[in-house]
């Protein structure tokens, strides 16, 4: 608006008097963005709990709706120093007995003669040519490692280190100044081919020189170590057996052997409920559900402050960033008082809870409502010991409870595409953990249709197109104001420009009359 005159003739503050007209004029204007900005906190106060409503529904699908958490098993071993156990999902195995007589370790090949320069230089470009037979047995197909006539001994050896496929890690010995290959795999079908003479000159430059030509396995030369590429030896229920690891599953029990055990010594590893592990995954999910309910309450309940109004930008010119804060906290309390979308999720989801399951309630499990209801309403309260009761005594009931599901046909739609019918028979027939699930993406729905998310656009949700109108109305209203300010200067500056002329007048007047005295 950048007009401005002084009133070098009528000696007034125009301009003072100008913004005075102008801060009474813009008061229309002010409740506006007053009006915009509620809106907006409105906005991102729901964006706040449907984010909350989003993460409680995914820890709901991550952690009370998994067969991991809530029929986890764990294993024991009476000497976890010489074997472990760990069932994997679906293991009904209770008990085995085991003997370990030896442990499975990898082959390694050592060069029968020193490298004196591991630095020296290859001369020439080249392709290493091998075949690998894995810990199985199983022979790969070729598999070729390139190498450059720059590169030095210690580079190409690197090269064989880094190559996957090889299944052989390679080092320098700088103490013996010898080579050492040594398989990956543990047990004693792991195996080495030379393919082409090249290879097998690049090989012998390494010290692997004894026998070494097209076709060589390493495991038939005279350069490999005594004690390696030996099978895991064990019992299990009597059963003698081999395998070439020391970590391998068996009837959906996986086993980690660590050492020999003592002679006569038989090991007892046994599996059981996780119940520490079911308790945490409810426990953790109480929590997050209170914590949502908690905030849902807090915000349809809230008492507003009427006496505090969003500022207006000159108000804050004149407050400090705490004043600020401060205000605005008040400002925003009761935004979404009696709000109806928060008030009826929160009634949608503590019925939800309250109606049992195939005739299991939660109350059963040790969860219950909070008698607190004027401080703490619908608040989700654990007996820990009923909780663990329940789950040592049958952790399928508990879990059935969750996780029960009506009939496909039904359960893969959305709310929104159920007739009233089918509605009913998913809320009767669902586990709690469906019940939640579903009346938080239908609290999601309601924000969204009101709020939207991050990614929405302005006219696609209610508040959005609120604020798109007051938008076009403060533009319309601030092109007025300017017209207005400059209506007021004009005016100011014809009256100076009025007592200019009445000033020069009055000065020829005076000396006429002069002239004549």
């Amino acid at each position: 608006m950048g007009i401005s005159i002084s009133g070098m003739y009528s000696g007034m503050d125009i301009d003072g008097i100008v913004t005075e007209l102008m801060q009474a004029a813009r008061q229309p204007l002010d409740r506006l963005n007053q009006s915009k900005t509620k809106y907006e906190w409105q906005r991102d106060l729901y964006r706040e709990i449907n984010k909350g409503a989003q993460e409680l529904s995914q820890k709901i699908f991550d952690g009370i709706s998994m067969e991991k958490n809530l029929l986890a098993r764990k294993g024991t071993s009476s000497n976890e120093s010489a074997i472990s156990v760990t069932p994997l999902a679906g293991s009904n195995q209770e008990s085995v007995m085991m003997t370990v007589s030896q442990l499975a370790n990898a082959k390694s090949y050592v060069g029968n003669k020193t490298v004196v320069n591991i630095t020296g230089k290859i001369g020439s470009d080249g392709v290493l040519k091998f075949k690998a037979t894995d810990g199985e047995g199983k022979e790969s197909k070729e598999i070729q490692i390139e190498y450059k006539k720059d590169e030095t001994l210690e580079q190409v050896l690197s090269r064989i280190n880094q190559n996957k496929d090889l299944n052989v890690s390679a080092f320098y010995d700088s103490g013996t100044q010898k080579v050492v290959l040594t398989a990956r795999d543990t047990g004693s079908k792991t195996d080495l081919e030379i393919v082409d003479s090249s290879t097998a000159d690049i090989m012998k430059r390494f010290g692997f020189d004894t026998n070494m030509n097209v076709g060589t396995k390493l495991s038939g030369t005279s350069f490999q170590l005594a004690d390696t590429g030996k099978d895991a030896e064990f019992t299990i229920n009597g059963y003698q057996t081999t395998r070439t690891s020391n970590n391998f599953t068996i009837n959906g029990m996986s086993y980690s052997l660590k050492q020999v055990t003592a002679p006569g010594e038989v090991v007892t590893l046994s599996t059981s409920h996780d119940v520490d592990k079911a308790v945490d995954t409810i426990k953790d999910f109480v929590d997050s559900y209170n914590a949502l309910i908690a905030t849902m309450n807090s915000v349809v309940k809230e008492k507003q402050n009427r006496d505090y109004a969003p500022l207006t930008d000159e108000q804050k010119k004149e407050m400090t960033e705490d004043q600020i804060e401060k205000w605005e906290a008040k400002a925003k309390s009761g935004i979404l008082r009696g709000d109806m979308t928060i008030r009826s999720a929160f009634d949608e989801m503590r019925n939800d809870l309250s109606r049992a399951v195939g005739g299991v309630t939660l109350s059963q499990f040790g969860i219950t409502t909070s008698s607190k209801w004027n401080e703490e309403p619908g608040k989700l309260i654990i007996d820990e010991e009923k909780l663990r009761e329940a789950l040592a005594k049958d952790p399928e009931a508990v879990y059935n409870a969750f996780n029960a599901k009506t009939s496909t046909e039904i359960s893969v739609k959305s709310r929104w595409d159920r007739t009233a019918s089918e509605q009913t028979k998913f809320e009767n027939e669902t586990g709690f953990a469906g019940r939640l699930r579903d009346a938080l993406s239908n609290l999601s729905y309601n924000i969204e249709k009101k709020a939207g998310n991050d990614t929405s656009v302005l006219n696609s949700y209610s508040i959005g197109k609120s604020i798109v109108d007051i938008d076009k109305k403060i533009e319309a209203l601030e092109e007025r104001l300017e017209n207005l300010q400059t209506r007021y200067y004009n005016q100011f500056a014809a009256m100076e420009q009025a007592m200019q002329k009445a000033e020069s007048q009055s000065s020829y007047i005076s000396s006429l009359f002069s002239s004549y005295a």
